[in-house]
């Protein structure tokens, strides 16, 4: 099951709607620049961050609804068109819009406008949890063991959503349930069936990241994930790996290009006594896709060379001398409102770089730093001053 689009001709610019997913969003823009791409920002809002960058001058033109409605979506795209006969490529920048276009995916098209994702069923095998385990088993791919639900269980364990974007539009995410009371609190909430449970893995956390060209050429990299916000939402500090070296992984290759796939798509693995075991997929952009511009294995690159046909090097952006990821205000912001973060390593492993991490924050860039102001100022203020100087203690 291939997409269609790899057989069209080239487009003429990117569309990027921005507003969601923002760090990936500066990420393509950093890549779209240094690859001498033409692209559009089409903004949430007139409060979207973007503004508060060098990329303002792209963007085109801000939503005149910020609710995802094809209406407005296809009228900013004819925008931007202005009457020439310019073809799009719309860059997949999260799973919510990425699963709103698909649903209309003709009217998208008829422009000749390019989607860059596989048939809406296979992105829904894929990104929808459940059913992306039930590959994986097939393939004898380790998955966390599921757990009966009406029972009061082993804990601590995890509720997953089936769907991140649930048949009622609802964003859900994993909870964590480690207490009788956060059990009791889960099984009285009245979207409970929307969730399934698995076993909890406690260990080391990885991003298995990839781009599958129509070419059947593959590229890939890795990341290891040492601090995440709480309820398993984004990763604010990270490091390069050597997984997508290893050729143990390289099963996820076989069962993707079993299945067609074509695309951006980041894995996640976590580790328990040395077994991995696959946690999720997300066939779109991700929020640390920075770290592998710095590395100079950017796979927005790939993307960019698969779509416009250029034979581009994955490390045009340039390589940073010691490439880590780290986003500031993701890190502090939920500590300083009393949310502990999710430690995937020894806080004093983290701690003992916590320098290095600052000086290749995501936003602290020429290019950004207006938005790391802003995200500074929206911090509460008695403690903003503190953790620029704090680099020693894990505040809690």
């Amino acid at each position: 099951m291939k997409n269609d689009y790899a057989t069209q001709s080239n487009p003429d610019a990117v569309i990027l709607f921005s507003g969601f997913n923002q760090r990936s969003v500066v990420a393509m823009c950093r890549t779209l620049e240094a690859c001498d791409i033409t692209y559009h920002i089409i903004a949430h809002t007139p409060n979207d961050t973007m503004f508060q960058t060098t990329y303002a001058s792209r963007i085109s033109l801000v939503r005149s609804n910020p609710m995802l409605d094809i209406d407005d979506l296809c009228k900013c795209i004819e925008s931007v068109r202005a009457g020439t006969s310019k073809r799009f490529v719309i860059a997949p920048t999260s799973e919510a819009m990425n699963l709103f276009l698909l649903a209309h995916r003709k009217r998208i098209e008829q422009s000749g406008d390019i989607l860059p994702f596989v048939s809406e069923t296979l992105y829904h095998t894929i990104s929808d949890k459940a059913n992306f385990v039930t590959l994986c088993r097939k393939y004898d791919i380790p998955t966390p063991s599921e757990l009966p639900s009406f029972d009061i269980p082993t804990l601590p364990i995890v509720a997953k959503p089936y769907h991140e974007i649930s048949p009622d539009g609802c964003h859900r995410y994993p909870l964590l349930l480690y207490t009788v009371q956060d059990w009791e609190k889960f099984a009285s909430k009245p979207d409970r069936n929307f969730y399934f449970l698995q076993q909890y893995i406690n260990g080391f956390s990885y991003y298995l990241q990839y781009y599958f060209h129509a070419s059947g050429q593959v590229d890939r990299f890795s990341m290891r994930n040492l601090v995440q916000q709480p309820n398993g939402k984004s990763i604010v500090a990270a490091e390069p790996a050597n997984l997508h070296l290893d050729k143990a992984y390289r099963v996820f290759e076989v069962l993707l290009q079993d299945i067609g796939f074509q695309g951006l798509i980041m894995i996640e693995l976590m580790f328990e006594n040395n077994q991995f075991y696959m946690i999720e997929a997300n066939p779109r952009m991700w929020g640390p896709a920075q770290l592998m511009a710095d590395v100079g294995i950017n796979l927005y690159v790939s993307f960019i060379n698969d779509l416009f046909g250029t034979d581009l090097l994955l490390d045009t952006c340039g390589k940073t001398e010691t490439p880590l990821y780290f986003w500031w205000a993701g890190f502090w912001g939920p500590q300083l409102q009393g949310q502990p973060m999710k430690w995937h390593c020894c806080p004093s492993e983290f701690w003992e770089k916590y320098p290095a991490f600052f000086k290749t924050e995501i936003y602290c860039r020429n290019d950004t730093f207006g938005i790391f102001l802003k995200e500074a100022q929206a911090l509460p203020t008695p403690s903003r001053d503190v953790i620029f100087t704090k680099g020693q203690k894990r505040i809690s």
